[in-house]
């Protein structure tokens, strides 16, 4: 599955303002479902671990599970004061009065609320990463990245150990192998080491960025789906959508059906398996005694007549004598 970059989730953040009051907390199959009021009901679909998207409606048979049920107990009718990604990580920060809740689209998909000291109050993972333990009661941390929108993070490349350039841009900056290529191509900078960028290449790729950032066209193209016009894809087929969201949902949509497409198929495999054991199994049973029979009269004519003249017989009769493996084949 497609893993988000930070600055596409800014673009869906853009579409999708989270603003107003907490109604509702509640799942949907897997999804977190956050009901919020802002002109009109909207609802905040989370997929742990992966991406959001806003809705205007949702049919689907809401669940309470216990997290669900705290959140709600602690953020229900709470003013949504900001919401942010932050920096270049795949992080979305929703703050209130009190209370902080961070959700992380990278495996395994943390969800925590927080008090405003960032110590955890509630969970959907309880997990010891060694540099950060996710635990009621312990502190919230996250790693700390640069913001891809101030220059002074992209004059630090210089500071980089990456190999090269493609590297230090999807790793350090949190760019991600498509869009840190996708600068490149901008700019006409060759691939090397990022030790070696000048001011000038520095602030062009800065510049590039800004421009990339703001050239939005979403499409499915690749495998893919993504919110710019891109020249990493340009010989690659297209699907265009008004907005990054609604390319997102299909892009989803399609996925889901492929997955159920492929489990369907799966199950049908296994029951033709199944079935084609179960005869087997069937004539086994019926044939029981005769099978039993025949081994015995097999091994008292071996003894009286010797195995070769034995197997010649046998397979005379259309039986096949397999000596390496120890079984014989016959129909029944």
């Amino acid at each position: 599955m497609k893993k988000f970059q930070s600055i596409e989730l800014r673009v869906l953040l853009e579409e999708n303002p989270i603003e107003g009051y907490i109604e509702k907390i509640f799942f949907c199959d897997n999804d977190l479902v956050i009901a919020y009021s802002h002109k009109g009901k909207r609802y905040l679909i989370v997929k742990p671990g992966l991406v959001f998207y806003g809705e205007t409606e949702i049919m689907c048979n809401k669940k309470k599970t216990r997290f669900s049920l705290v959140l709600e107990k602690y953020l229900e009718h709470k003013k949504i004061l900001n919401a942010k990604i932050i920096n270049s990580e795949r992080l979305l920060l929703i703050e209130f009065q009190d209370y902080n809740l961070y959700m992380e689209f990278y495996p395994p998909g943390i969800i925590v609320l927080t008090d405003k000291n960032n110590t955890i109050l509630e969970t959907n993972i309880t997990k010891n990463f060694g540099w950060r333990v996710i635990e009621k009661g312990k502190p919230y941390i996250y790693r700390q990245s640069p913001n891809p929108f101030d220059i002074e993070s992209f004059y630090k490349l210089k500071e980089s150990d990456k190999k090269d350039l493609v590297r230090a841009l999807a790793i350090d900056l949190g760019f991600g192998k498509v869009y840190a290529n996708e600068l490149l191509l901008r700019t006409n900078i060759e691939n090397k080491s990022p030790k070696l960028l000048t001011d000038k290449e520095i602030e062009l790729l800065y510049n590039s960025f800004i421009e990339l950032y703001n050239d939005r066209k979403p499409a499915i193209v690749n495998n893919d789906v993504v919110p710019f016009n891109l020249l990493y894809y340009k010989d690659y087929e297209k699907i265009y959508f008004p907005t990054y969201t609604q390319a997102v949902k299909e892009f989803l949509k399609e996925k889901e059906e492929t997955k159920i497409k492929h489990i369907e198929e799966t199950i049908k495999k296994l029951e033709e398996l199944y079935n084609y054991y179960k005869e087997i199994g069937d004539k086994l049973m019926q044939n029981q005694y005769y099978l039993e029979q025949l081994r015995q009269n097999i091994i008292i004519a071996a003894k009286q007549y010797g195995w070769e003249k034995v197997k010649k017989y046998l397979e005379s009769r259309g039986i096949i004598v397999n000596e390496k493996e120890g079984y014989f084949e016959i129909d029944l």
